[in-house]
């Protein structure tokens, strides 16, 4: 090695002034120490209450697999009720979790 620098490519270059300008346009984190969150109570009521009926028609349809009278239908559908059922309780976590107040974000 001679110690030269080597001249930059013009990927490289562009690659230069792409990260200096995702740099600067980057936002600044939200201000700390508020606490506050912003909830939907609206979805979280909804929520609840769907999420209850729901539980119920599993419970019924798990109570017909186990008396016998569901056949391979009901297997199935009970896993695919399961599986909406996580990611409604996903939701409901989330919603209850609050957005923090100050994102912005008031859709």
């Amino acid at each position: 090695m001679t110690g030269k620098k080597r001249k930059k490519s013009v990927a490289d270059a562009y690659l230069d002034k792409f990260r200096a300008k995702a740099r600067a346009q980057r936002q600044p984190p939200p201000p700390a120490g508020t606490g506050k969150v912003k909830r939907d109570w609206v979805s979280i009521l909804f929520l609840v209450f769907w999420l209850l009926g729901w539980s119920m028609g599993m419970l019924v349809a798990t109570a017909f697999v186990l008396d016998g009278a569901g056949g391979w239908f009901m297997i199935a559908w009970l896993f695919v009720a399961l599986i909406g059922w996580l990611f409604a309780w996903r939701q409901l976590y989330l919603e209850l979790r609050g957005k923090p107040a100050g994102t912005g974000d008031d859709s």
